[in-house]
């Protein structure tokens, strides 16, 4: 189905919803097939999934040059208690690229959340 849909598309030049539909769901299964593993830690409802994924989440709570604090962590926490959702973003350059899977670790773990994505330097933590 799948392929028929893209050489269709392909084909006419037009934009198929019903391929477009299919194939942000495909891409959507890839990325969470790599994001299993040690950063989730109980299944997410594909509802959370694309809402963490989307871009009209904003973010709610910078990460600044003070780093993970306790303060950082009761707002994160309030925030969650508020929200289901909360996408969070980590100025560059604060932490190596190699340790940012250990800071998202982090922060799920103490705010007893779970963390539904990750690109970069941005987060997304649900409870």
């Amino acid at each position: 189905m799948f392929e028929d849909l893209e050489v269709g598309q392909r084909l006419t030049g037009k934009t198929n919803p019903q391929f477009e539909k299919f194939r942000w769901e495909h891409l959507l299964e890839q990325s969470l097939a790599g994001m299993a593993g040690e950063n989730m830690t109980r299944d997410i409802p594909a509802s959370i999934r694309r809402e963490g994924l989307s871009r009209e989440l904003q973010p709610s709570i910078r990460v600044g040059k003070s780093g993970i604090t306790e303060s950082l962590i009761e707002e994160i926490d309030s925030q969650l208690s508020k929200r289901t959702i909360i996408k969070i973003k980590i100025n560059r350059g604060l932490f190596e690229k190699k340790d940012m899977d250990a800071v998202w670790n982090r922060l799920a773990t103490e705010t007893s959340s779970t963390l539904v994505m990750t690109r970069g330097n941005v987060g997304v933590l649900w409870r």
